[in-house]
């Protein structure tokens, strides 16, 4: 019963920190190192939510390794930090270099590769 109060608490959480970072991240691209589309005037408008959804399907693979995750505590949110924290360097990446969808794809099932790999290493090193 913990385990699943304690997701019901990580989940908004790490959405809410996904959505910030992401805005975080596309507002400092834009104003300071002056990437994206000129004719879209530097708007965080268009580049947020649009950037956004793009890694919804990691933001969804990293809470669904979580879920399925045994561990608990702090333990399981060091590995969603984990997550977020590879989901942001993608997107940054992705943001800087102007990606194409066959990237994004290999992107996509590295980060999921990435997770699988933290989820293991994490049982065997006694975060389970």
């Amino acid at each position: 019963m913990l385990g699943i109060s304690r997701m019901a608490l990580l989940i908004p959480f790490f959405c809410v920190a996904y959505l910030a970072g992401v805005f975080g991240m596309i507002w400092f691209d834009l104003h300071v190192l002056g990437l994206g589309d000129p004719k879209f005037q530097t708007s965080v408008d268009f580049y947020f939510p649009l950037w956004s959804t793009f890694y919804t399907p990691v933001v969804v693979i990293a809470l669904v390794f979580l879920w399925r995750s045994r561990q608990r505590g702090w333990r399981l949110w060091r590995v969603a930090g984990i997550y977020l924290l590879l989901t942001f360097i993608a997107l940054e990446c992705s943001f800087v270099f102007d990606i194409g969808w066959a990237v994004f794809i290999v992107e996509f099932a590295l980060l999921t590769l990435l997770f699988y790999g933290i989820q293991k290493v994490s049982k065997r090193v006694g975060y389970a």
